[in-house]
């Protein structure tokens, strides 16, 4: 059995702590802290959660272009290759250096040194070459490219037509034109130079110099205030880190509203974070919007049918909760976002069909863009968007009948309009109002996810 390795955990020149690795499996052993202060997970000194945040560093296994890059690294795993690539990443100043290389300094290794790695796309590292992408988490094909100021993230939309890039365009569009958008990341598309049929999204590091970015998992929420809810306790963590308590409610009640209007789904605790002095470690905002691809139904594949607002609501999300309906429960500033500046339904249409998505999923989409839209304006005038109010909606009006069969033997159940003295039994609805209830209790019901960042489309920065 191999010695383990050992490295000094790294925040820009100022140590950390050593740590100690598996060489054969790259997995993180133990550690000890020289300065609390400067540890990842907000300074924690916990085994599990600074674990938690190394397992979390590297890219995805499963993420198909960088399965060859590994493999020509002679690396087995995304773990062992991040450790080749001393841990660096685009969005934060901690690193690892070798305990028998401690000359290295973080102007020697820090990856905007790395101006041609872009373009060459470097599948390995020597001194002076160390690539970008290894700590690159989520499930698309991605790259940063390196050879522009500021470096810029490439993203290839492979699947469902290649929506998700344009819907990266979309939300960009929609955050453009409100009054009150927080910092958004601008993206934009084009056809993959390399593979034509395929879409790419293109948009700036938003970690400006001096800068690093702390997903919200990383910070986690306040601990001991059972009286909160847990987007509240998200909120009071932010602010006992410093930053203004009006300024982060408006900027989560915002991204909530226009979550729900484009349904994305994967707003989870890696997909939105702060961004903090990587000197002084204060907190000085929330991180700009970003990540939206996971949206507007793009892997709807049934686009025949109708589909309700109930259905809508029925969807799981990956977020601070896991259905709209709670997250919107927790929104203070209904009105935060102006409808009558959103893109309109032809807008929205024209935008999709202009980048090829086949005009029966556009119809699709912006009509439940439209339904969304409607629920918005009904909600800023004081009504609960709720599983049990919707499907009240949809059975008003109706009534529930018996009906004998032919031979009087046994009895159906259909659905009739109502009309005086229709029906050839008792109309009762109390089997329909416990189906509600039930189907209300069941949402209730559900577990908060995990914070674990790697649910669904992982972290796309």
């Amino acid at each position: 059995m191999p010695e383990n390795d050992y490295y000094f955990l790294m925040h820009l020149n100022n140590e950390c702590a050593i740590v100690e690795f598996n060489p054969v499996t790259g997995n993180l052993v133990d550690f000890d802290v020289t300065d609390k202060t400067l540890m990842p997970m907000n300074g924690s000194s916990n085994l599990r959660d600074i674990n938690n945040w190394w397992i979390h560093r590297p890219f995805p296994s499963t993420r198909e272009d960088m399965k060859q890059v590994m493999k020509m690294a002679g690396a087995i795993n995304p773990e062992l290759y991040l450790i080749k690539n001393l841990a660096l990443s685009m969005t934060d100043s901690y690193w690892i250096c070798p305990v028998e290389e401690s000359e290295l300094r973080w102007e020697d290794v820090r990856l905007t040194n790395q101006s041609t790695i872009g373009k060459t796309r470097v599948p390995y590292h020597n001194r002076d070459s160390y690539d970008p992408n290894a700590s690159l988490d989520g499930q698309m094909s991605k790259h940063w490219d390196l050879s522009q100021t500021p470096p810029v993230l490439v993203k290839r939309a492979m699947d469902y037509d290649s929506q998700q890039a344009v819907n990266e365009v979309f939300a960009s569009l929609i955050h453009s034109r409100q009054p009150l958008a927080p910092e958004y990341v601008s993206y934009s598309a084009k056809r993959d130079p390399t593979q034509n049929k395929f879409l790419v999204s293109i948009c700036n590091s938003f970690v400006e110099p001096g800068l690093e970015f702390l997903p919200a998992y990383e910070l986690g929420c306040a601990q001991g205030v059972k009286e909160l809810s847990d987007y509240d306790r998200y909120i009071k963590k932010w602010v006992d880190c410093g930053l203004d308590e009006d300024v982060v409610r408006k900027f989560l009640d915002y991204q909530t509203l226009t979550d729900f209007i484009i349904s994305n789904v994967d707003r989870h605790l890696g997909n939105f974070g702060v961004l903090r002095d990587v000197n002084t470690l204060k907190f000085i905002k929330p991180a700009p919007i970003y990540d939206s691809g996971n949206s507007m139904f793009y892997t709807q594949l049934e686009l025949d049918r109708f589909i309700s607002k109930p259905e809508m609501l029925n969807r799981k999300i990956v977020s601070i909760y896991d259905s709209e309906e709670k997250m919107l429960n927790r929104v203070q500033n209904r009105n935060i976002v102006e409808l009558d500046a959103l893109p309109t339904k032809e807008e929205t249409k024209d935008l999709y069909t202009s980048f090829g998505i086949p005009e029966s999923k556009v119809d699709f989409i912006t009509d439940a863009y439209q339904k969304k839209i409607e629920m918005v304006h009904e909600f800023q005038k004081g009504k609960s968007i709720s599983m049990f109010s919707e499907n009240k909606m949809k059975y008003k009006g109706t009534a529930i009948r018996w009906c004998s069969s032919p031979d009087d033997s046994d009895y159906s159940l259909t659905e009739d309009s109502i009309t005086p003295g229709g029906g050839n039994g008792t109309i009762d609805y109390s089997h329909l109002l416990n189906a509600m209830q039930q189907e209300t209790k069941d949402q209730d019901d559900l577990h908060i996810p995990s914070s674990d960042p790697e649910i669904d489309d992982n972290i796309d920065i």
